[in-house]
């Protein structure tokens, strides 16, 4: 994962910062900010799904991101 994916990720996912608190901190734009972050979610699940023990988990995260995008 690049870093700058990995740094929307952590603040957002890890630190509960805000999109908008984030673009401001990395100098990107909001929309920047969620592209990278859905693409950093993607990638954390695929690594997730590729463990049998943690692809549930990953399902579940998967399916309450879908959830959430439609509300």
């Amino acid at each position: 994962m690049s870093e700058k994916k990995r740094t929307v990720f952590i603040l957002h996912e890890l630190e509960g910062v805000p999109a908008g608190e984030i673009a401001k901190m990395v100098g990107a734009p909001v929309l920047t900010v969620r592209t990278r972050l859905f693409y950093a979610r993607r990638e954390v699940y695929a690594a997730m799904a590729n463990d049998p023990a943690l692809d549930s988990i990953a399902q579940e995260m998967l399916a309450s991101d879908l959830d959430g995008e439609k509300g």
